[in-house]
Formats: C-alpha cells, sequence, structure tokens
C-alpha cells in the first residue's frame, strides 16, 4: 500500500481507553467493538510504556495503530466519512526494532500481528517524530 490514498471510513468517536484522553485526535476510523479490542491490546502494553523501557513515542504509536486517526471534512460527501491515516511503516520499524526485545524480556511476548509493519504506507501516514500527515 505504499503511497496509497487513506482508506474511507465512517469515523467515530475514539473510545480506546488510555488513547481518547492523551491523544491529540478525537475521532477513529474503528466501531465500537474494534476499539473495545483495541483497549484490550492496549492493557498488554501498559507495563512497558510506564516503564519507558523503550522508544519514547510507543504510546503514540500504539494508539495510532490500534486506534487509528480519522480525520471528516476532506471533501468527503457525507459529514461523518472520513479519510484513516496509519502510522508510517518507517515509524513502526523504529518501535519495533527498539520495543520487541524489551517486551520479549518485560512481558513474555513476541510482537503482535497486529503491529507487523509491512502493510503499513510510506506516504498518507502519520510520521514519528512531528506527529502529522506526512
Amino acid at each position: 500500500r505504499n503511497g496509497a490514498v487513506p482508506r474511507q471510513s465512517y469515523c467515530e468517536p475514539l473510545k480506546v481507553r488510555y488513547c481518547s484522553a492523551a491523544m491529540f485526535y478525537n475521532n477513529t476510523g474503528l466501531s465500537p467493538s474494534e476499539q473495545l479490542h483495541s483497549t484490550h491490546l492496549m492493557q498488554h502494553f501498559r507495563l512497558v510504556i510506564e516503564s519507558r523501557a523503550c522508544h519514547p513515542h510507543l504510546f503514540a504509536f500504539l494508539c495510532l495503530r490500534l486506534a487509528p486517526i480519522c480525520l471528516t471534512g476532506l471533501g468527503r460527501r457525507s459529514e461523518d466519512e472520513g479519510a484513516v491515516f496509519l502510522p508510517c511503516r518507517s515509524f513502526c520499524e523504529a518501535m519495533r526494532t527498539d520495543c520487541e526485545p524489551k517486551i520479549n524480556v518485560l512481558l513474555d511476548l513476541q510482537w503482535p500481528r497486529a503491529l507487523y509493519c509491512s502493510e503499513l504506507p510510506e506516504t498518507n501516514c502519520v510520521s514519528p517524530d512531528t506527529m502529522h500527515i506526512n
């Protein structure tokens, strides 16, 4: 999907625990049931996030990957229809390189399939340092 246009979705209010109060966006392209699943996944990473054992952007990456940002008002027909932006592949790869060994040790977990980087775009995505649409 390198260079792909962001996928269209109906934006939902961001309700993933941890992310909803701390992130710079209010809407996601996930349904309420998908957001509940993402909340459960986030709970697994709480120890790593709170220990600050790996990359300082891990929390933001997890939120962006597990509850991707959805922006409305980008020329879509419906007020609720928006474009979903995922984190950039290079952002994901930086997180995996730095955090996977620590997740293995601290949580006795392998890097989860939900966080694999290969399907993430390099354009029309959220970049690591500036947290903006690339």
